[in-house]
């Protein structure tokens, strides 16, 4: 993958030691139910914080216009009032460099 290829968004999610399993069971449902059969999703990570306060999932995406179709589309998925529970905070970035370089 060279630089600017893809476009990436990380989304934290808030949890806690005793609900993080949960968020994660969730998270992970809707990510390979719903998000991963999106026109142009690419592949993501879902990430469990040791400490049990967060969850990060991180999603590449064939191009930000694929991405923006499907926050659309999510807006009136039947779950994203349970997600929404764990004060997402999503972010974009464009990809730069990657290590070790080809």
């Amino acid at each position: 993958m060279s630089s600017g290829e893809n476009h990436i968004v990380i989304v934290n999610f808030t949890t806690t030691p005793e609900n993080q399993e949960l968020a994660l069971e969730m998270i992970g449902n809707y990510v390979g139910d719903f998000l991963s059969k999106q026109t142009g999703f690419l592949s993501s990570r879902l990430h469990a914080s040791k400490d049990g306060n967060s969850v990060v999932h991180y999603a590449e995406w064939n191009r930000e216009e694929d991405f923006q179709a499907f926050a659309k589309s999510a807006q009136s998925h039947p779950d994203l009032p349970a997600l929404l529970a764990y004060e997402p905070k999503a972010s974009a970035f464009k990809l730069k460099r990657v290590f070790p370089e080809a």
